[in-house]
């Protein structure tokens, strides 16, 4: 199994008086984040260095002029690129919470970003600033206006009222029963060659026809699956071991080396992480990262938090 990179560090923090709100801040030099996508709006602010990362089919880079700006469900990865590190503080926003914002400012309809990168000065620093304000004193109440006017204004300025732009209606039924199968038998160990087959597709046609629709490959699709499913189970208190075999995955080492790959840390932490009843849910760790809500393309959403 990979050894944590030990000059990776993140601290998540989960504010308990504002439902749907988790905070990352992350410091990298090595961490890959795969393709994932997440039921929540995610604000990124670069502090200093910077990363690459792919989204819509397009590459670009993490600086720290950019605001990074992602969708609910919007697929993208990332990795280090010319810069030596990469620290950034991260906003992650529940739909549900978005939508009680957006009533809260008596805002229309909160919009969908057609760019991920935006560049706002005046945002970046507000960001940066609330974010310092709801993590770093955490014996403090957290005072919400300024996370109010920091995402009433992003949507105001940079989210179109437009919707997501529509699939094309290519192969979008065979798509769906592709997603479907994998949703019916994620838990079950079977290869991907033998859905192909099913399907009347070679493996690699399945994968483009997954990607074409969903942005997301077919193997990707199927571990976020499975740790959603772990996430879940975890939940309800079941044993490492045994949540990793009934999620689909061949053992807990498995589930351990996806989950840290995926989210930046280990099940366990996840565990210590939201275990903690009282105050500000938060955690240090090495080779740790995007942690708040978990990747899905379809009818099951997992979050973190009430």
């Amino acid at each position: 199994m990979q050894r944590a990179a030990r000059s990776n560090r993140t601290r998540f923090t989960k504010p308990s008086t504002i439902p749907g709100l988790s905070l990352l801040t992350a410091d990298f030099t090595t961490h890959r984040y795969p393709p994932h996508s997440h039921d929540a709006y995610v604000v990124a602010v670069t502090e200093s260095g910077g990363a690459c990362f792919s989204s819509r089919g397009v590459d670009q880079e993490a600086q720290p002029r950019h605001l990074l700006v992602f969708n609910p469900e919007e697929p993208h990865a990332g990795h280090m690129g010319r810069s030596p590190s990469w620290r950034y503080r991260g906003f992650y926003l529940a739909e549900t919470a978005a939508r009680d914002l957006s009533s809260a400012l008596e805002s229309p309809d909160l919009g969908y970003f057609l760019e991920n990168v935006v560049i706002d000065r005046e945002l970046i620093g507000l960001f940066a600033e609330v974010h310092r304000d709801l993590t770093e004193d955490p014996e403090r109440e957290p005072d919400v206006m300024p996370l109010q006017e920091a995402f009433g204004m992003l949507f105001a300025r940079h989210a179109s009222a437009k919707r997501r732009p529509a699939r094309p209606p290519r192969d979008r039924r065979l798509a769906l029963r592709a997603r479907e199968a994998l949703r019916d038998r994620f838990r079950e160990s079977f290869r991907l060659a033998d859905l192909a087959r099913d399907l009347g597709l070679t493996p690699y046609q399945l994968s483009r026809l997954f990607r074409r629709n969903f942005d997301l490959g077919p193997r990707d699709y199927l571990i976020h699956l499975r740790l959603a499913d772990a996430i879940g189970r975890l939940k309800e208190g079941l044993p490492l071991a045994q949540t990793a075999v009934e999620s689909g995955f061949y053992d807990q080492s498995a589930m351990h080396f996806h989950f840290k790959r995926c989210y930046g840390i280990t099940p366990s932490q996840y565990l210590t992480a939201t275990g903690q009843a009282s105050r500000d849910r938060s955690i240090e760790g090495r080779n740790a990262g995007e942690i708040t809500i978990w990747p899905q393309l379809g009818r099951t959403r997992t979050t973190f938090g009430p």
